[in-house]
C-alpha cells in the first residue's frame, strides 16, 4: 500500500471508527493505528498533510490547535441521540420481522464511532400476530409528493375502504384524485385527496398502481386545514371537548393513563375503583368504553351515558335465543 496515495483515507477511516469528541485520538493513537491497521508507518508531518487534505475536502475535523489534546471527527451523517430515536421508532412502531430490526439496528450503528454503539444485547421485540406485515412504501410516497409538487392529480387502484368516502365503494375501485397532503398518523401513511370538491383520507398501503395524469389538481378548498381534517376524521377531535366521568374498576388505571393521558383527572380513588374527569369529545371515548364495558361505567353526560345503555339493549348477545 502506497502511503503517499491512500493515507489520507486510511486516517479518515480510522477518525471514522474510532474519534469523537469523547475519544479524542493523539498523533501518537494515529500513528499507531495507521501502522497497525494499515501498514502505514509514517511520520507526524505526513499525518498534518493527510488532515490538511480532508479539511480541503470539507470534512468537519476538530484538530489539536482548538481542543488541545489531538484530532476527532466532529460531525457525522447521524449523532448518537438520532441512532437512539430512530432505533426506538423501530423497534416501537415498524411491524418489520426481528432479524431485519437486527439488521438495520446495526447499519444504524456503524455510522457511529465503535466506542458509541450501543447495541441492547438483551433485547426482544415480540410483535403482535394479527399485525400488518411491514410494506415499503416509499415508491408510492414518492409518486403521491411528486404530483403534489407538480399540481397533477392522480389515477389509482385502491383496495381498500376509504375513510369519509361516500358513497359507498367496492373492495378494488379506480379512483383519479386532486392530491393534497402526505399524513403520518395512527402508525399509517395516508393521503388527504378531493374528488369533486369532496375531501378524502386514503390509506396509502391501500393505493396501487399510482399514476401521474396529465390533469392539473383542484385548486385546494378555502380554508383547507388538514391538521384539523385529520384530528377530526381519525381522531374523533372535531367536536368540542366535553367532560366525560367515568367510575372504573382499579385494573383499568393504567389503560386510562395510556389512552387519554393529561386529559384524565383522577376525582375520587377508592379501594377497588376509582371515578375520573376526562376532557374528550364523547364520540372519542365511546370505542375505549365499550371494549372495556364489563368494569367501566359512564357517568355524564347523560346522553353518552343513554347511548351506551341503547347499545347494550340492542346488542345481539341479550336478543339472542341461546
Amino acid at each position: 500500500m502506497n502511503p503517499q496515495r491512500s493515507g489520507a483515507l486510511c486516517l479518515l477511516k480510522i477518525l471514522f471508527e474510532y474519534s469523537d469528541e469523547d475519544n479524542i485520538l493523539t498523533m501518537k493513537d494515529i500513528l499507531d493505528k495507521l501502522g497497525s491497521l494499515y501498514g502505514i508507518h509514517t511520520e507526524r508531518r505526513a499525518v498534518y498533510r493527510y488532515i490538511n487534505s480532508l479539511l480541503y475536502l470539507g470534512y468537519d475535523i476538530s484538530v489539536y490547535d482548538e481542543n488541545g489534546t489531538g484530532y476527532y471527527l466532529r460531525s457525522r451523517p447521524l449523532g448518537k441521540d438520532d441512532i437512539s430515536l430512530i432505533t426506538d421508532c423501530i423497534r416501537l412502531y415498524a411491524p418489520i420481522s426481528e432479524t431485519k430490526l437486527i439488521h438495520t439496528e446495526k447499519r444504524l450503528n456503524s455510522i457511529l464511532s465503535v466506542s458509541s454503539r450501543r447495541p441492547l444485547k438483551h433485547m426482544i421485540t415480540v410483535r403482535d400476530p394479527l399485525t400488518a406485515p411491514y410494506i415499503d412504501m416509499n415508491a408510492r410516497l414518492t409518486l403521491i409528493d411528486s404530483a403534489i409538487d407538480t399540481g397533477r392529480k392522480i389515477h389509482f387502484l385502491y383496495s381498500c375502504a376509504g375513510i369519509c368516502t361516500p358513497p359507498p365503494h367496492t373492495h378494488n375501485d379506480i379512483r383519479t384524485v386532486s392530491p393534497y397532503t402526505l399524513v403520518s398518523a395512527r402508525n399509517e401513511y395516508w393521503l388527504i385527496g378531493g374528488v369533486n370538491g369532496h375531501m378524502s383520507l386514503y390509506r396509502v398501503s391501500g393505493i396501487e398502481a399510482a399514476e401521474l395524469c396529465d390533469e392539473a389538481s383542484a385548486p385546494l378548498p378555502e380554508g383547507y386545514d388538514p391538521h384539523g381534517f385529520v384530528l377530526r376524521e381519525l381522531y374523533g377531535f372535531g367536536a368540542e371537548n366535553e367532560i366525560v366521568v367515568i367510575r372504573c374498576a382499579g385494573s383499568l388505571a393504567q389503560s386510562v393513563s395510556e389512552v387519554f393521558g393529561k386529559r384524565a383527572h383522577i376525582l375520587i380513588r377508592g379501594e377497588k375503583d376509582f371515578s375520573a374527569a376526562v376532557e374528550i369529545p364523547p364520540g372519542r371515548i365511546l370505542p375505549w368504553a365499550l371494549e372495556n364495558i364489563d368494569c367501566c361505567e359512564i357517568i355524564s353526560p347523560e346522553s353518552l351515558r343513554k347511548d351506551i345503555i341503547r347499545r347494550l339493549k340492542n346488542s345481539a348477545y341479550l336478543n339472542s335465543s341461546d
